[in-house]
């Protein structure tokens, strides 16, 4: 039904997808939009980028919605049979999109589809309600599970979208049948008397610092590593190509030529003052993570695990960079750190491992949970920063 020569406004997906559309039905359905439409275009030809903001004569209006969730929108809009919203995904993202933009009937419709999946799949229904904040579906999903008695030991891809702090505070529910003060109970706010005082028996250990190193200034550098923040660090080729046969592939790619006519990438080798034009390697990465990882790459100091200060998070991210160019030593070194921290706080460090996907690092972690008291089941802050479906399958 979109794609109507007779329509007079193109709404454009995320990804690219043209929906043609009739503004007096979607203004209809969407105060949002009605106030959208009533703001002036500018003339056909008043701009050099017009052929992003037109097809034709017809305007387009680019919306951060992929073209799946677009579609269920609409539909829900246009008089034609509404979407199958069958999936948790399709429910949270036409539900989303729906209440961004105020369509009422549409987020009556998404409720009914949530709690029609909620009577077969308490435990995704309860994911979806909670990654929307809706409160009361949440805690009748929560009832549901009560009844049922039990939680489904796989872990539902609908858990990612919640934290494990809110997971924690299901079982909380779960455990008291749902008999919580329903004044300061809440799936979305810590309660303090969850968190576990540590035992004074166990050996305790400050927060560790965090510190990353500096990448030292050496001589005779011969490439530029970009950094996601746009820094540039001076390193070698050769040393990069010896730890990482990921980056050696990518190095011996680097068209040398091609920087050379391009004066963004000219830069002087301030440690050997030389003026040669450096080739540059694109890396997704921040500074303060490049700088380490990097220096950790040069054998002129012979670093362990002890020399490093890097808190559990830190450590995390960084083996996975290490882990993804394949730099086996560095990945190594970083796993030791990890195991020395983990000792202390294997929850923390289960969450972070679990969180990168590292699989090592978390199997070594959960170990380590599961010897332990007090229970895995006392409230920590990092609980609140990651997904709840690793937490999922360490209570199960």
């Amino acid at each position: 039904p979109f794609n109507n020569p007779a329509a007079d406004t193109i709404l454009c997906s995320s990804d690219g997808v043209h929906f043609r559309v009739h503004r007096i039905i979607v203004s209809e359905a969407s105060p949002i939009f009605a106030d959208m439409f009533t703001v002036p275009q500018p003339p056909r030809g008043s701009r050099p980028d017009d052929d992003i903001d037109f097809s034709g004569d017809t305007p387009i209006v680019h919306l951060q919605e992929d073209s799946q969730t677009l579609d269920g929108l609409l539909r829900l809009c246009y008089p034609v049979p509404d979407p199958s919203l069958r999936s948790h995904n399709d429910i949270r993202k036409i539900f989303a999109a729906a209440a961004k933009y105020e369509m009422e009937e549409a987020i009556a419709i998404a409720k009914g589809a949530l709690h029609a999946f909620t009577l077969v799949s308490p435990l995704e229904g309860w994911a979806v309600a909670c990654a929307l904040r809706l409160e009361q579906e949440a805690t009748s999903a929560a009832f549901a599970m009560c009844r049922v008695g039990a939680i489904p030991r796989t872990s539902p891809e609908a858990l990612r979208h919640v934290t494990a702090g809110q997971y924690l505070r299901l079982l909380k529910f779960i455990r008291h049948d749902g008999d919580v003060d329903g004044e300061s109970f809440s799936f979305w706010v810590a309660d303090p008397s969850d968190a576990v005082e540590p035992s004074p028996s166990r050996v305790q250990l400050r927060p560790r610092p965090d510190k990353p190193l500096t990448l030292q200034e050496r001589p005779f550098a011969d490439l530029i590593c970009r950094t996601s923040d746009g820094r540039e660090l001076l390193t070698h080729k050769a040393i990069l190509a010896t730890v990482s046969t990921i980056l050696q592939k990518r190095l011996l790619a680097i068209d040398v030529a091609s920087h050379q006519s391009t004066s963004s990438d000219w830069r002087p080798n301030s440690a050997t003052m030389s003026t040669r034009i450096l080739p540059v390697l694109e890396l997704d990465h921040p500074r303060e993570d490049l700088t380490t990882i990097l220096e950790l790459c040069y054998p002129v100091k012979r670093i362990t695990s002890r020399d490093l200060q890097l808190s559990i998070a830190r450590t995390c991210r960084l083996a996975r960079i290490a882990e993804q160019y394949e730099m086996q030593y560095v990945y190594r070194l970083l796993h030791s750190t990890f195991d020395e921290a983990q000792y202390y706080e294997p929850l923390k460090a289960f969450l972070f491992a679990s969180s990168a996907e590292l699989t090592e690092f978390a199997r070594s972690a959960e170990r380590t949970v599961l010897r332990r008291d007090p229970s895995v089941l006392a409230w920590i802050p990092e609980l609140e920063e990651n997904p709840a479906s690793a937490f999922h399958e360490l209570v199960m």
